[in-house]
């Protein structure tokens, strides 16, 4: 079977909905179905931004339970800071308001999720306001830099002190710093030209970042670059947005190299899921041309940096800032094929699912504005996708809930039942390999039962692939 078809089977294969239209499809016998432990796969995690904007324990336990190890939450220095400190390397001066982030940690640490916390946010007080002149303060005062760079190095010190010796290890200096939404001004005239101005002040905001994170806690992975998958294009004559690959291009530049521990990138798709080859030159640097993006960091100094994905995510719905929708089988599908990619790629190690649940403006939610679980959820909680693209002999996937080594049942379709053809053990972290060496495809899924981090009990069936074949 030609490989271009294969998407448009694997689209009819719904988990147990498939059963019907694959009824007549023959099983692979348990002597064809192998498998076992598969090393590692990224630190999966999810991000969820009400988990500080309402009580976070069931948030939390919902994020466990779709299978976040870590959960991204962004910590607003103006939100913690509404007034300035006395100290800012103190976390205990009087001026810092810590409340809804330490409720946050302490939920986290309950359902043994990981946080990376991402800081950005300028509070009023600290607000160059020089810098007014090039920017567009319809965006908000918070996304202009400091006026004093050493007032976010101290902010930095101070929460990583707070949290460092409840657990939290990982963090990022500010959030898609090459796009207006975050940070303010991206370009300034320079006679007709525009010219980027967003790498100059980042590299100044990680550099404080990095020294006051590591001042606190040396141990403690601090990621930088945390570009937005898109900038604007060559041809445009007023451009709002700096590309991901001219942001690192930039970033290069002697005077600037800020210092970081790993590359952060959003890769979310502008277009839809393929396999098929990027054209150079792009715009953007999306999941499908990820490869695009790390050439360019290995040609910085930054060569040879390990990748945090800390957000990615499939909308089902189109909204403004994100136009590119799939459907929910589609969404389950592309984030199934997301982990395989991933995992085949070494230098990943962190991928971030954006987000828990959809709201007004972002519909990529694992689930839907009033609570119920879209199929991706359980793609998330248990991905399996062919090894690789060329192939669909080899599939990978992971138990993301489970704690420790575990076991999966694997399952054919035969006659219109699901049966079981194999039960293998999993790695430490929940990833496993199956081989299904039947000559002809042979609808393919896992199913996994047992506790989740979270403490509950679960069931989970994965995505259906036809598996097998020549």
């Amino acid at each position: 079977m030609q490989r271009s078809q294969t998407p448009k089977l694997l689209r009819r294969a719904l988990v147990v909905t498939a059963a019907v239209g694959l009824a007549g499809a023959s099983a692979a016998s348990a002597q064809t179905v192998t498998g076992g432990a598969a090393g590692t796969s990224p630190l999966a995690g999810v991000q969820d931004d009400r988990a500080i904007q309402v009580a976070p324990d069931g948030r939390f336990r919902t994020m466990a339970e779709a299978g976040a190890r870590i959960a991204r939450i962004d910590l607003r220095w103006d939100y913690v800071a509404k007034t300035r400190p006395a100290d800012g390397t103190n976390p205990d001066d009087p001026a810092y308001d810590w409340s809804t982030y330490d409720a946050a940690v302490t939920a986290a640490r309950k359902y043994k999720v990981q946080v990376l916390f991402t800081v950005w946010g300028t509070p009023e007080w600290a607000v160059d306001t020089s810098t007014f002149a090039d920017g567009d303060r319809s965006y908000g005062d918070y996304t202009f830099p400091p006026a004093q760079m050493a007032d976010f190095e101290s902010f930095a010190t101070a929460a990583a002190t707070r949290y460092g010796k409840l657990g939290v290890r990982h963090w990022e200096g500010w959030n898609e710093p090459n796009v207006p939404m975050f940070l303010q001004p991206q370009f300034r005239k320079v006679g007709a030209k525009s010219v980027p101005a967003s790498p100059t002040i980042y590299s100044d905001l990680e550099k404080a970042f990095y020294r006051g994170i590591k001042k606190a806690d040396p141990k403690a992975l601090v990621a930088g670059v945390v570009t937005s998958p898109a900038g604007s294009g060559p041809k445009e004559k007023n451009p709002i947005r700096v590309t991901p690959q001219n942001f690192v291009k930039a970033l290069n530049a002697k005077a600037l190299r800020p210092p970081m521990d790993f590359v952060a990138h959003h890769p979310y798709p502008v277009r839809k899921r393929t396999d098929r080859p990027t054209p150079p030159n792009r715009s953007y640097a999306d999941l499908y041309n990820l490869d695009d993006f790390t050439r360019t960091v290995d040609k910085t100094y930054l060569k040879g940096k390990r990748l945090w994905l800390t957000e990615y995510g499939f909308a089902t719905a189109r909204t403004p800032e994100y136009p590119t929708i799939v459907s929910a089988a589609e969404q389950a599908n592309s984030i199934s094929d997301a982990y395989a990619r991933m995992k085949r790629t070494p230098r990943v190690m962190v991928a971030v699912y954006y987000l828990l649940q959809d709201h007004k403006g972002w519909k990529s939610g694992l689930l839907t504005m009033t609570g119920a679980k879209k199929a991706g959820y359980a793609a998330h909680a248990l991905p399996l996708w062919p090894q690789k693209p060329t192939s669909t002999r080899v599939l990978v996937g992971q138990v993301r809930p489970a704690v420790g080594r575990t076991k999966v049942t694997v399952q054919t379709l035969s006659r219109g039942k699901w049966r079981a053809a194999r039960t293998i053990g999993t790695s430490a972290d929940g990833s496993f390999r199956v081989t299904v060496a039947n000559r002809t495809r042979v609808p393919t899924r896992v199913t996994w039962k047992g506790k989740t981090r979270a403490g509950t009990n679960a069931v989970l069936v994965s995505r259906v692939v036809n598996a097998g074949g020549r």
